[in-house]
């Protein structure tokens, strides 16, 4: 028997297709139990085992579209301003990463203050209107992550109708007390970094707001 490459259509899909359709699902699956396509030199297989292969490819499909995510990376201008040491230069700047679940939604509002800025801390509490799966954030001199301890988070965002983002209060801080001995934070006003232990003792800024590259 000549090869066929659409006797699979003919003999398993077509018949379940219009059997599905002309709502004849006991007959359908009757055909399908028994049907076989029986090629000289080629292994025997039953529509049914090309269902449970379909079913399987489908599952797989709706769980890696469950997984997918979205990175948003943030690279900040170059420091201009500094107080205190030398860890931080001309040569540094902040960015992030961070990775969503969801893509952020069009005309989202963050909870402004009175300078342009989205809201990063409430009654002390940091906080935003945004959880990442994951995030880094780097200051030039030291690199954070969501699995790094000790830190205070706040990823606050607002969105214009094209969902590109328009204001926002985004990094961390860490160590105890006040000041913080680590600091890398970004909003739509500046960028600022501070570094305070044994090796430096220094805050640095830029007020010239970067760029958010969104997927």
């Amino acid at each position: 028997m000549p090869f066929d490459p659409f006797l699979g259509w003919r003999r398993c899909y077509k018949p379940l297709t219009k059997g599905l359709i002309g709502q004849i699902f006991r007959p359908t699956v009757g055909y399908l139990a028994s049907a076989r396509w029986n090629g000289e030199g080629y292994m025997r297989h039953s529509c049914i085992d090309a269902l449970k292969l379909g079913i399987a490819a489908a599952v797989l499909a709706a769980m890696t579209a469950e997984a997918k995510s979205y990175k948003y990376r943030y690279v900040g201008h170059r420091y201009t301003n500094y107080s205190g040491g030398s860890c931080l230069n001309k040569r540094q700047r902040i960015t992030m990463t961070m990775v969503l679940s969801a893509k952020l939604p069009p005309n989202l509002v963050c909870n402004p203050t009175g300078n342009g800025l989205c809201e990063g801390e409430s009654n002390g509490v940091i906080g935003g209107n945004t959880t990442p799966v994951s995030w880094t954030a780097s200051d030039g001199v030291h690199t954070w992550t969501s699995q790094s301890g000790g830190l205070e988070t706040a990823w606050n965002f607002a969105t214009d109708s094209n969902a590109n983002i328009t204001q926002w209060y985004a990094g961390g801080q860490a160590g105890n007390g006040n000041p913080f001995q680590y600091v890398a934070l970004t909003t739509n006003i500046e960028d600022e970094a501070i570094e305070r232990d044994s090796a430096c003792d220094e805050v640095a800024w830029v007020i010239t707001p970067g760029i958010w590259k969104q997927p």
